[in-house]
């Protein structure tokens, strides 16, 4: 949450740590930011178990009629990744729609999600998005919620682009690497 996330900085803890959630190989990144709590063993995705308490704790202050935008790059990836490794599980659920769906039910909200994806820069342009729907007259608010997730396809495409670091991600540092 904010005020963890906060008092983290401030005391200089870092989140990142070394990763070891899937197997060694080419595309795992040596490091990378955990949410502590989180069980990739249990049938409920990480997306979801991120979401869920967030989106419930702030249920009581979403009106009804806010439009969510969700900003994903590949919603629960898990469920297609499960899938390909014959785990018990339907592959068209990673689908970002089925997420949005989802966190729609979870917040409460009357209307149909709007997906944003459009790789890191997503939560970014779903907040641009949202500003411009309230700006225009549009929407009266707007509900933006970002989240995704390493997983190993996410981690092999920035492995093929050169865009992991072998340590820990310093991207304003001019000696950073990847």
């Amino acid at each position: 949450d904010a005020d963890t996330t906060w008092d983290a900085l401030v005391a200089g803890v870092s989140g990142v740590r070394p990763f070891d959630r899937f197997p060694a190989g080419a595309a795992r990144p040596a490091n990378a930011a955990f949410v502590d709590g989180l069980d990739s063993g249990r049938e409920e995705t990480l997306v979801m178990q991120m979401l869920r308490p967030v989106v419930a704790r702030h249920r009581h202050a979403i009106p009804r009629d806010a439009q969510l935008l969700l900003a994903t790059t590949n919603g629960e990836i898990e469920h297609l990744e499960r899938a390909v490794a014959g785990h018990a599980a339907a592959a068209e659920d990673s689908v970002p729609t089925v997420l949005a769906a989802k966190v729609q039910a979870l917040a409460g909200l009357d209307r149909p999600a709007v997906v944003v994806s459009a790789a890191c820069a997503s939560s970014t342009v779903a907040i641009a998005e949202g500003a411009a729907m309230i700006r225009a007259g549009e929407q009266d608010c707007v509900l933006v919620v970002a989240c995704d997730f390493v997983s190993e396809f996410v981690a092999a495409g920035f492995r093929s682009l050169g865009a992991l670091a072998p340590d820990r991600a310093r991207p304003f540092d001019r000696g950073r690497r990847g």
